[in-house]
């Protein structure tokens, strides 16, 4: 019996060895910056103890915490760097700001050559702006460079110079419930912008701004964009493509979503260039707008500088299908497919299409040029076929 007794004081002395040691293992190592020597008071300046607390956290073998308390701080541009020897979480529960009248860089505040970084807190990231016009060079709020399996979840981003949230070249990205704010007659002030990425999800979110809600650019595959409300600002975009040769977009999502008073809906727009590219895979499905100018739109003459030359564009655009996309539209022309001539746009697909005018004056018409379109189920307005 004695035996049997010793035997079972062992097993539980395991037991409890195991537990210690998994939540020690668990708890993060938190780096508080105002033990680095951060004043909040949104005076002076933190570089310093920011600079020094991600070193440390980023050195930290083990599950490491940056960790701003609640207050106001001010940080002027900076770079935090990788690779560190273990996932980092960027907590925030403060206020980080800006200067005012930043320009001639592209980041406020930017993370890069990072493998595991988690940025939450509930805290706010303001980028003293919005700009007063379209100035060359203004900077992003927040940059991330080459970061892997992202997560940014529960912050606010405000009064960008620029973009809000910048994506390049960033694998497995999680970006859920977060709001983004800046005035609907802020110039480039994009919510969040993403090229050369791969695994990106962005959900729960809230976008106000003066651009694109979302722009997905060159390079970006297998994305998904799904219950984010817009506006005000300029609806979801794919691309401009057709700068550079071979630029490519596939495998996106974007699914129930709302669009308040935005410029567009959903928009997918190339440049008149000889330069080849190609769009492909995307379905835009389950999506409610609120009196968008254009609600669905492809628009294969993008030339924001009025100064293109003559000639179509090369991007081939193909298998897009729109599904349950109702509400109302600001103007008569609520489905506008304009494809190039030489490079038609194939396999688009129209299903259970409902879009009204706005206060229900008039009916809305489609329009298609050089397109060959598939609809199916409800079709108001009409499809053009």
């Amino acid at each position: 019996m004695g035996y049997f007794r010793l035997r079972f004081s062992n097993f539980a002395l395991v037991v409890v060895l195991i537990f210690c040691f998994t939540k020690v293992q668990a708890d993060p190592k938190v780096f508080n910056v105002k033990d680095y020597g951060a004043v909040e008071g949104g005076q002076i300046d933190i570089n310093e103890a920011l600079l020094k607390a991600w070193n440390a956290s980023c050195k930290y073998t083990g599950q490491a915490q940056l960790e701003i308390p609640k207050g106001d701080y001010l940080v002027k541009p900076i770079v935090l760097v990788g690779e560190c020897n273990g996932p980092v979480v960027f907590l925030n529960k403060g206020t980080l700001k800006a200067p005012v009248g930043l320009q001639g860089l592209s980041a406020w505040l930017t993370f890069q050559y990072i493998n595991g970084l988690t940025v939450h807190g509930g805290g706010s990231f303001d980028g003293s702006g919005p700009p007063q016009h379209a100035a060359p060079n203004l900077p992003a709020l927040l940059k991330f460079n080459f970061v892997t399996s992202l997560t940014v979840k529960n912050v606010r981003l405000v009064n960008s110079m620029s973009t809000h949230l910048d994506l390049f070249a960033c694998n497995n990205t999680k970006v859920t419930r977060i709001g983004i704010s800046s005035p609907g007659d802020s110039p480039n002030t994009d919510g969040i912008k993403m090229g050369v990425v791969r695994g990106v999800t962005i959900a729960d979110t809230t976008i106000a701004s003066g651009d694109d809600c979302v722009a997905i650019l060159t390079g970006s595959m297998d994305v998904t964009v799904t219950r984010v409300q817009c506006g005000p600002g300029h609806g979801i975009s794919i691309g401009s493509l057709g700068g550079s040769p071979n630029e490519l977009v596939r495998n996106i999502t974007v699914s129930n979503c709302d669009f308040m008073d935005t410029m567009n809906g959903v928009r997918i727009k190339t440049k008149a260039t000889g330069n080849p590219g190609l769009v492909s895979d995307v379905q835009f499905q389950d999506l409610t707008m609120h009196g968008a100018d254009n609600p669905i739109l492809i628009e294969q003459n993008y030339c924001p500088s009025k100064t293109c030359g003559p000639g179509d564009s090369k991007v081939e655009i193909k298998s897009v299908k729109y599904s349950n996309i109702k509400g109302t539209s600001k103007v008569a022309n609520a489905v506008r497919l304009e494809c190039s001539a030489s490079n038609p746009c194939e396999d688009i697909e129209l299903k259970d299409i409902d879009l009204a005018m706005e206060g229900g004056q008039g009916a809305t018409i489609a329009t298609c040029s050089n397109v060959k379109v598939r609809a199916l189920g409800t079709q108001i307005p009409k499809a053009c076929i």
